[in-house]
């Protein structure tokens, strides 16, 4: 751990790291710094977790002119620095803190705090501009606590060079333009009216096309993009998405064409998708389930590849650093979930042995710094793993069940602290599909006709079936994904399973659906007319 002198450099960056108000080349200096600190990273969760109680706490966002927000904001710095700052305009600061990076956001849909810069020259750079960044922190927990974070937000422009909206879209302004036949796999929101999602469509001769969707000006519509195009479609879909800002993000999947590429990876950079050339370590043959980012210079695939005896597939992680692609072996071969929460730091779930689909148990491994320790979990078989932090996870399970087991133990749900996995009852409703965890205050769960969702340690109960939009006899199956974007507004992606009757007898099929929740009520979007 880094000498007490050392952290002194970094602590008061702290706060604009978590807040997100700093620009690259200061956050990946940070990032180098949090990797060996263990007190500075306990630090940041301190700030992290203030921030995230800032965004949930439901306070109407006032609106309003940008000049009088920006005097709000300029009343609350200190004068010194307040003269020095409105000697500038409030376009040009914002421009040199590099506000289209700030707010971003990760996969599971909480916004990502942004990452300080600390210059190479060192220490003595790093005192100089620490009043800047105490500026900096304190602009942007004023901006939260004022709600003027939403004014500022439409500012901004995003990778197309289109003005964001800053308000949320109301549920009859909402529209979505999506396949008669197809599946949703993962969803990405970078703000409140800006986000993207994946997936795959069913052609009519039975083909998988894969599925690119883009949220904006209240609308989901498909985009297309060449590389995709060119794929001769048998069974290629996207399986998952990872944005680490409004301008650049990861999407991968699944190639049917080339027959001797079956990898499928796109890289998102001002504007347009692009195809990833991989090195030869990574095997033709290697499919990807799915791409996390931690920052905009690392992130991990999840692969799969065949074993050689032609039984099964093992999992194969990917670590992305700095440009450069590198095969981590992992601790078991099997693989079903992964979460990176930091520098070289990821959790991954899964299992030794699946013979014929039999697994004996699950175990839960974590990779810092180049090196692994794993936790079993006997009689359990890992369904979900969610990390929040280094410090703070989630993991829904189901037992064994055998005659001694109740019926409450058969979906235990665990809880990391940074040492040890627990159990904890969170008093879920009976007949639930399972947990999507949100934040450990805000958790949502699913049974057949009904939402729940657990907010500050209380469940209520919320139809989400019965919405004006769907259609009579939408069979709606679970969420795929469930993510949130502001305080009380989320997404969630399902299919619904319909039966068409023709001259041959009854067809069935499913269609991908976007479910969006605002204002205490589901509203549903693409379900295909009724036949």
């Amino acid at each position: 751990m880094p000498d007490e002198s050392v952290c002194a450099n970094y602590r008061d960056a702290l706060a604009a790291y978590a807040a997100g108000v700093l620009p690259s080349a200061q956050r990946r200096q940070i990032e180098e710094h949090l990797a060996q600190c263990a007190r500075c990273s306990t630090e940041l969760a301190q700030w992290q977790h203030i921030g995230e109680m800032a965004r949930e706490a439901p306070i109407p966002v006032p609106a309003p002119d940008f000049p009088v927000a920006w005097e709000q904001l300029r009343q609350e710095l200190t004068k010194e620095r307040a003269s020095a700052l409105m000697d500038r305009s409030p376009e040009q600061h914002l421009h040199e803190i590099e506000l289209d990076e700030t707010f971003g956001a990760l996969p599971n849909g909480v916004y990502r705090a942004g990452t300080p810069a600390i210059s190479p020259t060192g220490a003595n750079h790093m005192k100089f501009t620490r009043s800047w960044m105490a500026v900096a922190a304190m602009l942007a927990l004023a901006v939260i606590s004022a709600g003027v974070f939403s004014l500022l937000a439409s500012q901004r422009h995003d990778g197309h060079g289109v003005a964001t909206n800053a308000f949320l879209c109301s549920p009859s302004q909402i529209s979505a333009q999506l396949p008669q036949e197809g599946m949703l796999t993962d969803i990405a929101m970078t703000s409140p009216n800006d986000g993207w999602a994946v997936g795959f469509s069913v052609t009519t001769n039975g083909a998988e096309t894969p599925l690119l969707m883009r949220y904006q000006n209240c609308h989901w519509a498909p985009v297309t993009v060449p590389a995709l195009a060119r794929l001769r479609y048998s069974e290629s879909r996207l399986t998952s998405i990872a944005m680490v800002s409004a301008k650049e993000g990861w999407a991968t999947g699944i190639a049917s064409a080339p027959a001797t590429d079956s990898r499928l990876l796109l890289h998102y950079d001002n504007g347009q998708w692009q195809p990833v050339t991989l090195p030869a370590t990574i095997g033709k043959t290697t499919l990807f389930d799915k791409v996390v980012m931690v920052s905009p210079n690392e992130g991990w695939l999840l692969g799969a590849v065949q074993n050689q005896d032609g039984n099964g597939v093992r999992g194969m992680l990917i670590h992305y650093m700095n440009g450069m692609w590198s095969v981590v072996t992992p601790p078991f071969a099997y693989i079903y979930d992964i979460a990176a929460v930091a520098p070289n730091d990821l959790f991954i779930s899964g299992a030794t042995s699946d013979i014929a689909g039999q697994v004996q148990y699950s175990l839960v491994g974590h990779y810092h710094d180049g090196a692994w320790t794993t936790t079993p979990f006997p009689g359990l078989i890992i369904t979900t793993l969610k990390m929040l932090s280094p410090t703070d996870g989630w993991i829904t399970a189901s037992a064994q069940v055998t005659n001694n087991t109740n019926e409450s133990d058969q979906h235990p749900v665990l809880h990391y602290n940074g040492q040890s996995w627990s159990r904890v009852d969170l008093h879920a409703p009976d007949n639930t599909s399972g947990l999507y965890i949100i934040s450990d205050t805000d958790i949502w769960a699913f049974s057949v006709a009904d939402s729940f969702h657990y907010y500050h340690g209380q469940w209520q109960t919320i139809s989400w079936l019965k919405t004006p939009q769907a259609p009579q006899g939408s069979d709606f199956s679970g969420p795929t994904a469930v993510v949130r974007t502001s305080a009380g507004d989320y997404w969630l992606l399902t299919i619904n399973s319909t039966t068409t009757q023709t001259s041959n007898g009854p067809v069935a099929g499913s269609s991908p659906m976007f479910m969006h929740f605002a204002n205490g009520a589901w509203s549903v979007y693409g379900a295909p007319p009724n036949s």
